[in-house]
């Protein structure tokens, strides 16, 4: 349409209304006519407010996305070291470390790389992990916190406590049972 007000070249129409409406304004080509001047002057308007609704229903729609998307988030439970935590604390234990300790992005891919038992315990008592922990580390079983150690409660099996009664049973000093067999 301003093409024919103006008799400029298709490019040069579309380029005075791609400047304007995205309101860059360079002024380097400028509507000569004065006569169909306000027909240009709503003609900028009505695309400038377009353009804005536009903007802002799509920015609108990334914005409530992302709200939810992060309530979602924040919901999510992980789990760390067969415990279930709430993604919540290790996104907060991640924004504690790098403003009480001043973290770096390096650091952190770093510390990603340690055990999860020993970020867990880490992330349980609120302390900075060691960041050169993972060199000098020695072999960890997985099922290592299964076993029974002596300073935990005595909570065995059924068999296990058989075993144990039996062995009790035994008079060491001979080779005799202090319990007669049936």
């Amino acid at each position: 349409l301003i093409r024919y007000w103006e008799s400029w070249s298709f490019f040069d129409a579309f380029y005075f209304c791609f400047v304007t409406v995205t309101t860059i304004g360079f002024g380097d080509i400028v509507p000569l006519n004065v006569d169909f001047f306000p027909a240009t002057l709503a003609y900028i308007i009505l695309g400038l407010i377009i353009t804005t609704m536009c903007i802002d229903l799509v920015g609108s729609e990334y914005i409530r996305d992302i709200h939810f998307y992060g309530r979602s988030l924040g919901r999510s439970f992980m789990t760390i070291g067969g415990k279930v935590v709430h993604l919540g604390e290790v996104f907060g234990y991640v924004a504690f470390l790098q403003k009480n300790y001043g973290l770096t992005p390096e650091q952190l891919n770093k510390l990603a790389q340690l055990p999860e038992e020993y970020l867990l315990d880490c992330l349980i008592n609120g302390r900075q992990p060691d960041l050169n922990w993972i060199g000098g580390r020695p072999y960890v079983p997985p099922d290592i916190y299964y076993f029974k150690w002596i300073e935990h409660p005595r909570t065995l099996s059924f068999a296990s406590d058989r075993v144990l009664a039996s062995m009790e049973s035994l008079d060491l000093n001979t080779s005799r049972s202090a319990i007669t067999p049936l």
